[in-house]
């Protein structure tokens, strides 16, 4: 085989398998020391813990003009972007999303505060006093404060444990007995419609949840008002920690699987509504099992006129979303408030047909006019709440802080997650002073 014959065949089986290069190389393992030892390298000293505490009270303590106004406008942001605001491209807007809002956080608010065993007007109060502070604090743009199913069933459990119009009138499955009241008592009769509200009995037996010892002395209002300021406390004591890391510690699916949890206990604690029965509050292990065990058992005396208009009600608000919404929404540029539509509709029915008395449907009840004098929450109740309201202040701020992220990534701005802390914080403890409870973004 001549030579020129041998390279094609090479140059062929080069072609058909061809190899990749490789690269090897060999460094010597070297320690700091003799690193600086080689390269001749000097060795320099940082500040030490004492030079670096006193440069840094230093700056603190420098003051200018310009420092102040970064300090105002880190600490109170309404500083910063209300000179900027444009009045005429957005104005007209922001009124729109107002009103939006505010007509969903009426049934709303009503709704969520009844669920917390509180009066219904707290879920008012809730909506409008703790929005004005957030306003000059707050970093989101897209945060109304309000509550949520989470939250408010948290302060729910608390209000229920301190308050005796929350008291638990029957057996749950792990009730204690506490006390034994000799005189004639009136409590809630579990039963249909068609009995009376109360029954008044002797020697009878009223249960309490088990860590609580003896009868309280608040009502729901004021341990609510204790519970908000408690929360308020915790989220600027977190926010002097530099503690805004928590919100994103708590993962989404840790979070999610919180809320679905929380709409079982919404719906099991709505139901005996929607059917219009009467049963007892339960609190503690196998407390949904017994309410839909309690439910079944009285589901007899369901009140007819009750499912009706709940049917009813539900159904008008599941074809507008599903069906009539996704078309109209593409017309016009505001949104239908089909819930306060359905709200005053049955306001007007049960002032016109008087469904209370002719048809045994229950109903709100009087709603106080103008805005409540402030009062201070019960001194003797707060350290009793201390370690109740930590969890409710560390989840009502990180499901808020989530949310607020989502429109702040969408919309592309930044959401100060410290700043959050002290803007809840804030609305929180000023909202307590005015008969509000527990509020999230």
């Amino acid at each position: 085989m001549d030579d020129d014959t041998a390279s094609q065949e090479l140059f062929c089986s080069a072609e058909e398998n061809p190899v990749k290069p490789k690269i090897y190389f060999e460094r010597e393992a070297v320690d700091q020391f003799y690193f600086d030892k080689r390269y001749d390298r000097q060795q320099q000293e940082g500040p030490g813990l004492l030079k670096k505490a006193t440069n840094y009270l230093g700056s603190c303590c420098t003051c200018s003009s310009k420092r102040a106004r970064k300090i105002v406008e880190t600490k109170l942001p309404v500083t910063e972007w209300l000179p900027r605001y444009d009045w005429l491209r957005d104005l007209k807007w922001d009124i729109i999303s107002g009103i939006t809002v505010a007509v969903m956080h009426i049934p709303q608010g009503l709704g969520y505060a009844m669920l917390a065993n509180c009066p219904p007007i707290l879920g008012i109060y809730m909506a409008f006093f703790p929005v004005l502070i957030y306003f000059f604090f707050g970093t989101s743009r897209h945060i109304s404060l309000g509550s949520l199913s989470v939250v408010t069933l948290m302060c729910g459990r608390v209000v229920s444990m301190y308050a005796p119009e929350a008291l638990i009138s029957t057996p749950s499955l792990n009730s204690t007995t506490i006390e034994t009241i000799e005189n004639a008592t009136e409590i809630p009769f579990i039963g249909g419609t068609d009995q009376p509200e109360t029954m008044t009995t002797f020697q009878d037996i009223v249960f309490l949840p088990d860590n609580v010892t003896s009868l309280p002395q608040y009502t729901p209002t004021e341990v609510a008002m204790a519970i908000t300021f408690l929360v308020g406390v915790w989220q600027l004591v977190m926010h002097l920690l530099q503690l805004g890391i928590l919100g994103v510690l708590l993962s989404d699916s840790l979070v999610s699987g919180f809320t679905t949890a929380a709409a079982v206990h919404v719906f099991t604690s709505q139901i005996k509504y929607l059917f219009g029965i009467r049963i007892g509050k339960f609190s503690g292990r196998f407390s949904i099992i017994s309410t839909w065990i309690a439910i079944f058992s009285n589901i007899k005396h369901t009140n007819i006129s009750t499912l009706l208009v709940s049917v009813i009600t539900i159904g008008i608000l599941v074809v507008n979303n599903e069906i009539l919404k996704p078309i109209y929404s593409k017309k016009l540029k505001v949104p239908v408030p089909i819930e306060m539509i359905a709200l005053l509709c049955g306001t007007l029915a049960s002032r016109w047909f008087s469904l209370n008395d002719e048809f045994g449907i229950r109903v709100v009840g009087y709603i106080p006019k103008g805005i409540p004098e402030p009062a201070l929450p019960p001194a003797s109740l707060l350290s009793s709440l201390v370690m109740d309201t930590l969890p409710i202040a560390v989840v009502a701020y990180a499901v808020s802080l989530s949310m607020g992220k989502i429109f702040a990534q969408k919309h592309r701005y930044i959401v100060d997650s410290n700043q959050e802390l002290l803007a809840q914080g804030l609305a929180n403890v000023g909202g307590s002073f005015f008969f509000s409870f527990a509020n999230f973004g």
